[in-house]
């Protein structure tokens, strides 16, 4: 299994460990949530991603035919409960402006 492979490779977790001071096989969910509470994540992270997502549907456009100098990226702007796990979950805003 793949989760415990990366869960045996990972050396920066405190992993429980048995008498003889081997680290103890542990349930998957258990497994996960010490992996997962490992990973930190920098603070711009969620802004790097917009960015990332609004050139790549720039770009896409652009190769629809749309000229470039009528596609603009925006500042994006995140609520308070983004990437909280606490209901913001991410959202975009596309308009679209005909002249």
């Amino acid at each position: 299994m793949l989760l415990k492979r990366v869960y045996q490779r990972a050396d920066n977790i405190k992993k429980p460990r048995n008498v003889i001071g081997f680290a103890k096989d542990i349930p998957q969910a258990d497994m996960e949530k010490l992996l997962l509470s490992s990973i930190t994540v920098p603070d711009d992270a969620m802004q790097q991603l917009a960015l990332a997502r609004s050139v790549a549907v720039r770009d896409y456009l652009a190769t629809r035919s749309v000229p470039m100098d009528r596609l603009f990226i925006g500042a994006s702007k995140l609520s308070a409960s983004a990437g909280t796990g606490q209901g913001g979950a991410p959202h975009v805003q596309l308009e679209l402006a005909v002249d």
